[in-house]
């Protein structure tokens, strides 16, 4: 299970212009679209610790988590981002 923050924390919304996002689902997904442009790979506790570095450098105040067996979460991220071209 992913979580965008910790039980005593909020999760916060980022905004894009005039557009809000959830702060963890816009950094997840950011930080998705650099694997496939890298074309690399992550297990899913090395996705969820960039993804907290994305939150605290934006100063969010929000601490994502990943909960789980230790083999998920050290199995690679299976996922690709589809309609970019690979």
């Amino acid at each position: 299970m992913l979580y965008a923050a910790r039980e005593n924390e909020k999760a916060n919304e980022y905004e894009v212009g005039s557009n809000s996002y959830g702060a963890f689902t816009y950094a997840l997904v950011e930080q998705l679209r650099k694997l496939h442009q890298e074309d690399a790979t992550l297990v899913f506790d090395q996705l969820i610790e960039r993804v907290g570095s994305v939150l605290s450098a934006r100063s969010f105040g929000q601490t994502s988590e990943i909960v789980g067996p230790s083999g998920v979460r050290a199995a690679v991220c299976p996922w690709r981002i589809s309609g970019l071209g690979r």
